[in-house]
Formats: C-alpha cells, structure tokens, sequence
C-alpha cells in the first residue's frame, strides 16, 4: 500500500464504531463525486463531521465541519513529478477545499507548507501523527545477495535514478544489490533497477528483515512510513536531507545518514557508510510507539471540538 492508503485504512480500524463511515468503498472518481454530491449536504444539514483522509472534497463550500487530512503539497512543490491526471484533478480541488475546510497534517514540515502555500489561517490546521505500522513476519525472502532496501512508489518523486547512479557510483553492485519494492507508479520505469511489486505485509516484513541498510532518495514526502518501518528493525537508515525526514526521525529517536538527493555521489558515499553500520536493537519510544488508538483518540478530539 501506499503511505496515503496505510494511514486511512490504520485510522478507519482504529476509529472503529465510534464514527460512522465508508472509507475504500468509493475509490474511483466517479463513486466518490457521487458520494460526495448526496451525502456530505445530508451529513451537514445534520451537523456531522465529515472526514477526506487523503483526497480533498470533490463539491465546493465544504465548510468548517469537514476535516481533510493533507498529506503533502507534491502539486505545488514538485508539480513535474506528478502524474497528468494529479496536475489537473488535485490542485484545483486543493485550493477550494483549503478555502474553508479543517485541516489535518501528518507533519509540522507540512503543516507550515500549507499556511504558506495555501494561505490557510494557523488556527484551522492541526498535526496528528501517524501511528506506528507494525509488519508481522510471516514469510522467507531468501535473495541470492546481500541487498540494500528502498520502498515506494516506482514514480519520478521517489528519485530512484539518482538513487540508482549513486548505488553505482559507490562500488556496492560488486556485493550487493539495490532492491526496490513498490508498485509501478507514472513517469516510467527505472532501466537497470529491481523492483518487486504485489507484496503481501508479511512479505514486505520479511524483505525489510533480511536487508542490509534501507535508503530513501525522495525529493519530497509529507511523511515517510517506511523509514518507521526500517527503523523499527533495527536497519541502518541514510535518507534524503529533507525537513520532515529530519522531523520523523527525531520524533522517533532514530539516527540517519543525510544526503542532499540531487548529489550523486553523495549518494554513493553515504551507501558506503550504511552498509558498514550493524543493526541495532531499536527501543519502542517516540513515533515508533505511538498507537492508532492514541492517533483516533486525537481525531476524534477534532471532531468534537469543531
């Protein structure tokens, strides 16, 4: 799954029955414009809260009762790694729902994106972490070589060519592989570079288990699952120079290797440290403790308060 997929599928289970909802049920646009157009003007006649956990309200004057949780500004940031269709459908949907909704961001890095960017007052845009994603092992990944781990999305944000000349660059590929796991997003493949798609949980737990060092290249995110996910086993991390990589990082007392990710060989150098680093036994504090029931309890705080 993605980062936007885990956090409202972990956030609608932890909810529970406390809230009424229908999160996945009206995925595609058309459903979810429906949905949209019917339900929310009930939902507001009856002063519900009514919550988009990724993407924003798809009908205008959304009022202050609903809650959208953004998640990063890529359309405005890094508009050319964007699919066509995140071009045109995303920011015009953004800037109205900005306009007068609650929002929620996963990141203080974020947070101040969207009082700057968007203009949006201070007092309607609140952080709520994330909870911590715990991947079960439940299966054997059993590679030939030893591997250094990247997750994500195969698309242009997540800088894999670079991550690819750098892996190269560093003299690595004599002794181990770079492996990507993550599902085939826009902007084409990366010649040269090996991806496995279609992984169960347990099966990205096991592939995170058996890797050497974990290493993410993005040029932007608004959160980063997948360093938590490295972090909770213990992997040596090295990760774009990025302030909310800096921010996750330190709120989960994890240590990194920088880089500046448009630097090749800053790249390379710093895959050379991590591979010689030894795994270390992590301690649950910080965002790496943090529980979905701690996360729904903040919502649910929101809610109540608007």
């Amino acid at each position: 799954m993605t980062g936007w997929e885990r956090y409202a599928k972990s956030l609608r289970t932890a909810l529970g029955d406390r809230v009424h909802g229908f999160a996945g049920a009206f995925s595609r646009p058309i459903p979810r414009l429906v949905a949209d157009v019917l339900y929310r003007p009930r939902a507001h006649r009856r002063g519900d809260i009514y919550h988009f956990p990724t993407f924003p309200p798809m009908s205008n004057s959304a009022g202050p009762k609903t809650v959208w949780t953004v998640h990063d500004l890529t359309w405005w940031r890094y508009p050319e790694t964007s699919s066509r269709l995140g071009r045109t459908y995303y920011p015009r949907l953004a800037r109205a729902a900005a306009q007068d909704c609650t929002i929620a961001t996963n990141s203080y890095s974020i947070r101040a994106e969207v009082i700057d960017r968007l203009g949006v007052p201070e007092e309607r845009v609140s952080v709520i972490y994330p909870g911590a994603i715990r991947l079960a092992v439940g299966h054997k990944y059993a590679p030939e070589r030893p591997y250094v781990l990247t997750v994500g999305t195969v698309e242009p944000r997540k800088n894999l060519e670079r991550l690819l000349d750098g892996y190269r660059v560093s003299g690595l590929s004599s002794d181990f592989d770079l492996l990507a796991v993550g599902r085939f997003g826009w902007g084409g493949n990366v010649p040269g570079l090996k991806v496995l798609s279609g992984l169960s949980d347990s099966e990205l737990a096991a592939v995170y288990e058996g890797a050497t060092a974990f290493v993410s290249a993005s040029l932007y995110e608004g959160f980063g699952f997948p360093l938590l996910e490295a972090a909770a086993k213990g992997i040596p991390i090295a990760c774009s120079d990025i302030p909310v990589f800096r921010e996750v990082l330190a709120a989960s007392g994890t240590s990194a290797v920088f880089f500046d990710p448009l630097d090749v060989s800053a790249i390379a150098a710093s895959l050379d440290v991590i591979v010689r680093q030894r795994r270390s036994e992590r301690s649950s504090t910080g965002l790496l403790a943090r529980s979905w029931d701690a996360v729904a309890t903040e919502v649910i705080s929101l809610y109540e308060r608007l």
